[in-house]
């Protein structure tokens, strides 16, 4: 779909919003509309601990509709610090790497599952309209 038909589209599905969020909505700058593609991380194997690691939608991607994407990325930076200064008191690096790592899978992919049933509870799933606008994004 074009940037207009995007636009055009989008406001047709917020016509029942508040007219603060419409007028908000009629102010966008039309030729700047894309969609977005959102994706999941799908749930991987530990692999071995190394001086590289990852955090937040590096490895554990997931739907706005939970709401706990940037809070998971935050806990991830939190648990990584607390892994590091931990290793600077004399703990091998990689070994509290490796720690974060395995903690991080836990609640990381724990996120990812509730995300994805907050999206089929609440999300596009539940919506006709919704679900027809999400098939037909995708399949551009």
């Amino acid at each position: 779909m074009s940037p207009a038909e995007l636009h055009a589209l989008s406001a047709e599905l917020i016509r029942g919003w508040h007219p603060d969020l419409r007028a908000l909505h009629a102010m966008a700058d039309i030729e700047e509309t894309f969609a977005v593609r959102i994706r999941t991380s799908p749930v991987i194997a530990a692999w071995q601990p190394s001086r590289v690691t990852v955090l937040g939608d590096a490895i554990h991607a997931m739907s706005p509709a939970g709401g706990s994407g940037a809070n998971t990325a935050l806990q991830d930076a939190a648990q990584l610090c607390r892994a590091l200064t931990a290793a600077t008191d004399g703990e091998d690096i990689t070994a509290a790497i490796g720690q974060y790592e395995h903690q991080m899978r836990d609640y990381g992919y724990a996120a990812v599952a509730a995300s994805a049933k907050a999206e089929a509870e609440r999300g596009s799933l539940r919506n006709p309209l919704l679900s027809w606008l999400f098939r037909r994004v995708a399949r551009a």
